[in-house]
């Protein structure tokens, strides 16, 4: 027969991983804890975005270049972006955004190449790794921004799973509130210059 210490010990040991799983997966989640095991990593592709704004590719790139350098305020009055490194068209920065799941860090690498491309590649935070691009070209009524994205997902099928879930419905809410301000803030500046 099995004494009851046995089960109180069972019961303790259960509790104590409970506690250090909840406290990592909230870590990871807030980019506290920044995990990349590349154990059945596979890549899940976001949205492509073609967002049109009223405003000129040199605006729209001027903005997204005070975005990577904390110079034109978050969505939220929570959200900062401080820069860590900047060598011209490379910065690094760190940015606190707020989502469903709390405040998230996450540090990332921002790239300015010729002819209105910017690539974007998270360093550390919850979903390390992640690639996006952004294309601003010139259209009729202003500019185009086109946008693509991509997140590495570990643990095979599982992680695939939660990923779809909560991850990238979350990711990508962020994402469009984030893409509309700067569409806000370009057209602002173009009413601007115009009047």
């Amino acid at each position: 027969a099995v004494s009851p210490a046995w089960w109180g010990s069972l019961v303790a040991v259960s509790l104590v991983i409970l506690g250090v799983a909840v406290v990592l997966i909230v870590g990871i989640a807030h980019g506290r804890i920044t995990m990349e095991l590349g154990w059945g990593t596979s890549w899940m592709s976001l949205r492509n975005r073609r967002v049109p704004i009223a405003a000129p590719p040199e605006i729209v790139f001027d903005v997204l270049r005070e975005a990577a350098r904390g110079t034109i305020p978050g969505i939220t009055a929570r959200e900062r972006t401080v820069v860590l490194e900047d060598s011209g068209d490379l910065v690094v920065n760190e940015s606190v955004n707020d989502s469903r799941f709390g405040r998230v860090r996450a540090r990332e690498a921002v790239r300015f190449h010729p002819g209105g491309r910017v690539t974007y590649r998270h360093l550390s935070g919850p979903l390390p790794g992640t690639e996006e691009s952004i294309e601003v070209r010139a259209a009729d009524d202003g500019s185009e921004l086109r946008y693509q994205g991509r997140i590495p997902i570990d643990f095979w099928a599982l992680g695939r799973l939660v990923a779809r879930a909560l991850i990238l419905p979350e990711y990508e809410r962020l994402l469009d509130l984030h893409i509309a301000a700067l569409a806000k803030t370009c057209e602002t500046r173009a009413r601007k210059r115009l009047g």
